[in-house]
């Protein structure tokens, strides 16, 4: 779903955008079951391009929800700052949507070893070691983003 943003002088340019998802730390992914109930977990990501991966165990609901309905949103808050005088806040967000899919082989260590850049970069060799001992129990997955769009107040 593609929605106009309403304040549209609000949106950031996509290069800025892909710099709030790459800097963030977390963000809600944003799944739906076939029947339409709602799932929002929060989860550390990498990005490449404009594929977000997420790493989880080999099973659970948000993977149930993944064989029901491959839809789903992104959202990452890169920095809010409330403005209690004028009853508003400074902030800079992005959503992103498109397909997820479990991805395999080369892709996900590939994936695995960006995690291991972005949050324990000090940590190559012992990353490694943990993704060759480790890979087979985990779950790697690719939001395969059509959408991205970055908002912010500063």
């Amino acid at each position: 779903m593609n929605t106009p943003m309403r304040r549209i002088d609000r949106q950031v340019s996509g290069k800025h955008a892909l710099e709030i998802l790459n800097n963030g730390l977390y963000g809600v992914l944003s799944l739906c079951s076939s029947s339409g109930e709602p799932y929002g977990v929060p989860m550390n990501y990498v990005l490449k391009g404009s594929c977000i991966y997420f790493h989880c165990a080999a099973q659970g609901l948000k993977l149930d929800l993944l064989k029901e309905n491959t839809g789903a949103s992104f959202c990452v808050v890169g920095m809010a700052e409330t403005i209690p005088d004028k009853f508003s806040t400074r902030y800079e967000s992005v959503i992103a949507s498109g397909n997820v899919s479990v991805i395999e082989g080369e892709e996900k260590k590939e994936a695995l070893m960006l995690f291991v850049h972005k949050y324990s970069p000090d940590f190559e060799r012992e990353g490694r070691e943990y993704i060759d001992r480790d890979e087979r129990i985990t779950t790697v997955i690719k939001l395969s983003a059509c959408h991205i769009a970055g908002k912010s107040r500063k």
